[in-house]
């Protein structure tokens, strides 16, 4: 094997070792970021991808020529880009591709198989359905508050023929000092599904809390704020974050619920329609108007009581 694929948990950040000999990548994401994101990956494209990838390599082994290759690794970049876990599947390939260009595609029925790839979006979606139960009946903390070793425990000892589990493998794993000077599990991966089963491991020892976010209904991991209702992915605009977004939305229905506002709305509309009675005239209302306005928001942030500001609107200017 002419590659490196390994995995390990280091400073709190997921960290992947990967490429061919001598150039071998090293990227890193927030723990529990590709298993979630895996749970939650579409699965249709991936369906698209792998049955064009079928045809290609059936394609190849049929006419055993090298152009036909090409087609094959624009596949499997496609499909790397949907996915980190993905990237094993890309590295897997290209060597199996480069030993039978070596062998000129000769008895290399076995070797370019693409049952696997095939296989690929059911397997995804089977697993998928196991993560969403295992988070939603043990990882979950709006589910039910208790030790995650408990659920844990009822969970995988309850008998149940409709609820999925998810299935533990056997993983190949060295203890070894990485380059962040931290000695941790580090795993070699043989399969795409080592890695998810490797995270989730995690994850349950761990015992890493999740709550579904109240933007995005995604699960989301609380690191910091155990009472975060709201995850800090982008959404819809890439400059705001679900975060964010609920903060907005918090300080909308705080306005829309509070008496400075509304005494603020019926101030505004009652000195508005002095203008048509002559009791005063635009210049003077705009101006009433804007400092209203500061005042409104003063008392919205907290910086002046409600009282005062409800004294401050029955003053004349």
């Amino acid at each position: 094997m002419s590659y490196t694929f390994e995995i390990y948990i280091a400073d709190g950040q997921e960290h992947f070792l990967h490429g061919p000999a001598g150039h071998i990548k090293h990227t890193h994401y927030p723990l529990s970021q590709s298993v979630l994101e895996w749970m939650e990956l579409d699965v249709k494209p991936i369906y698209d991808i792998t049955e064009r990838l079928q045809t290609d390599l059936q394609q190849l082994a049929t006419e055993k020529i090298k152009r036909l290759e090409k087609p094959i690794m624009e596949g499997l970049a496609l499909l790397n880009s949907y996915h980190p876990y993905f990237a094993y599947l890309r590295l897997e390939w290209t060597e199996r591709l480069k030993q039978a260009r070596q062998q000129a595609y000769v008895n290399m029925e076995n070797m370019l198989a693409s049952d696997e790839l095939i296989q690929l979006p059911k397997t995804l979606e089977k697993t998928q359905k196991q993560l969403r139960v295992l988070w939603n009946d043990v990882l979950d903390v709006d589910v039910a508050d208790e030790p995650i070793q408990g659920k844990l425990s009822r969970f995988y000892t309850a008998s149940s023929n409709s609820s999925p589990r998810f299935a533990f493998g056997s993983l190949q794993l060295r203890y070894a000092l990485m380059e962040e000077g931290t000695f941790t599990e580090v795993l070699k991966v043989r399969s795409l599904l080592d890695m998810p089963d490797f995270f989730v491991r995690e994850c349950l020892r761990r015992e890493l809390p999740f709550r579904i976010c109240k933007n995005c209904g995604r699960y989301f991991v609380l690191s910091r704020n155990k009472n975060a209702e709201y995850c800090e992915r982008p959404f819809a605009i890439p400059t705001k974050t679900c975060k964010e977004i609920g903060a907005l939305n918090q300080w909308e229905r705080k306005k829309a619920d509070s008496p400075a506002l509304k005494a603020y709305t019926r101030e505004y509309k009652r000195r508005f329609a002095w203008i048509r009675y002559g009791k005063t005239t635009e210049d003077i209302f705009y101006q009433w108007a804007e400092l209203a306005k500061l005042n409104r928001d003063a008392c919205l942030r907290g910086e002046i009581t409600v009282e005062a500001f409800l004294e401050w609107l029955k003053m004349d200017m």
